[in-house]
């Protein structure tokens, strides 16, 4: 584990339960020393509420009816929530159902901050918030649009060669553009990736999974008035309760560096993993670990864009997402440089 690299759900609940390698635990508890992110997952899997009932105790389970919504299918299952593929009877329309993992009040409310900031982005890339209440057994839920099709990752995955991934980069276009109102309403997403964008059936891309969001003027804001400090020794294990998964806050291939060393973030931490995502499009490879070869393949226009968004210092980048999707339109107008002629000497020796 990197000194520098948030706790995913697996390495958090290991640290909380006193199973974390030995010696991963010095660079982790490190970390969590000097990222206040990680301190707020931790705090949640440490507070001591009751023991939450694992999924399986939640009401919403296939074949169950709540209200107007009858369960019929299982979508996904993350670390933080689960959603359903539902029926809405007394509309006439098939709609995805979301619930919390659990009814832990730290995972509950960050849920339901999910579910407000989802309300307040009412655009065409992302997921309208039809309906949201409590089942009988008190669970949150909100109902979405459901939509038919597959991940950006998926995509990226079955191109087969870099014409098929240049023609996805269209729809990272339509990503921009969406950060690009969600930027101007305050609020960072902050764990886009290709996994999260959903690509539909009939050409809609739209941003998932908000869990993450924060609003950005808020942020510094509670922080100053929380006063939050380092933790000072090492979490004790927890023992007698029901593990369960929290939050990845972020992937570390799509991570700016100033999220990853825990800091305050703003908007263009959104565009470094736009810029992430870019560069995944135009080689092929997880972000930062293509060769320079590889990007010299590739149309150089795109390459500058990447390159801009993916500056280490935050101010080198584009200062939020609508700059880097017009960034990103220009480039994809930009004529590709042809390929350099055959020499007359390979013609010569029937080489070309």
């Amino acid at each position: 584990m990197s000194r520098l690299a948030c706790l995913d759900d697996r390495d958090a609940l290991a640290l909380v339960a006193g199973t974390l390698a030995a010696e991963r635990l010095p660079d982790a508890l490190a970390h969590v020393e000097t990222c206040v992110d990680c301190r707020e997952l931790i705090e949640g899997l440490c507070a001591g509420d009751e023991p939450p009932p694992p999924p399986s105790g939640i009401d919403a389970r296939v074949g169950s009816e709540h209200g107007p919504y009858a369960i019929t299918a299982l979508i996904a299952a993350g670390g933080m929530g689960r959603v359903y593929r539902a029926t809405d009877r007394v509309r006439g329309r098939e709609v995805a159902l979301k619930i919390p993992r659990s009814r832990s009040p730290w995972l509950v409310r960050r849920f339901e901050r999910e579910i407000g900031i989802t309300a307040r982005l009412g655009h065409p890339g992302v997921v309208p918030l039809h309906d949201s209440g409590t089942l009988g057994d008190g669970t949150p839920f909100y109902v979405m649009q459901l939509v038919e099709g597959i991940s950006l990752e998926r995509a990226i995955g079955q191109a087969v060669n870099r014409e098929q991934r240049l023609a996805l980069v269209g729809h990272l276009v339509a990503v921009a553009t969406t950060m690009a109102f969600v930027h101007d309403r305050g609020i960072a997403h902050r764990d886009l990736k290709p996994h999260n964008v959903l690509v539909g059936a009939f050409g809609e891309v739209v941003i998932l999974d908000w869990g993450l969001a924060k609003e950005l003027d808020a942020t510094a804001s509670v922080r100053r008035v929380l006063r939050v400090e380092p933790v000072a020794a090492p979490l004790p294990p927890i023992t007698g309760r029901t593990t369960r998964p929290g939050d990845v806050l972020g992937t570390p291939a799509f991570m700016a560096p100033e999220q990853a060393r825990g800091e305050d973030v703003d908007q263009r931490a959104d565009v470094y993993a736009l810029g992430a995502m870019l560069e995944q499009l135009l080689v092929g490879f997880l972000p930062r670990k293509a060769a320079d070869a590889a990007l010299a393949l590739a149309p150089a226009a795109l390459v500058s864009v990447s390159k801009r968004a993916l500056a280490p210092e935050r101010d080198d980048r584009h200062a939020h997402a609508g700059e880097f999707a017009s960034e990103l339109r220009a480039a994809v107008a930009t004529p590709a440089a042809p390929p350099p002629a055959p020499s007359p000497w390979r013609r010569i020796l029937g080489q070309s």
